[in-house]
């Protein structure tokens, strides 16, 4: 598996917009790793505040699907 971890840019006001492909930050790619039924990783989230939208996209090595999880956070 791999994985691509964004976050929105920061100013970007998730309540009020529709995200798009522009307003994400790529903050963590992963190299190919085995499938696991729990996945951790760090992230660095230095810089942003307030609310985001969290997006992962992770495609099995085994086959040719991407699977998307987006998350909303609150960096207080």
């Amino acid at each position: 598996m791999t994985r691509k971890i964004y976050i929105t840019k920061q100013g970007f006001d998730p309540t009020s917009s529709m995200i798009g492909w522009n307003d994400l930050d790529l903050v963590k790619q992963t190299g190919r790793y085995g499938s696991q039924f729990e996945y951790k990783t760090d992230v660095s989230t230095s810089g942003y505040s307030g609310r985001h939208v969290l997006v992962t996209i992770w495609k099995a090595s085994h086959m040719d699907q991407k699977y998307f999880l987006c998350s909303d956070i609150d960096f207080g």
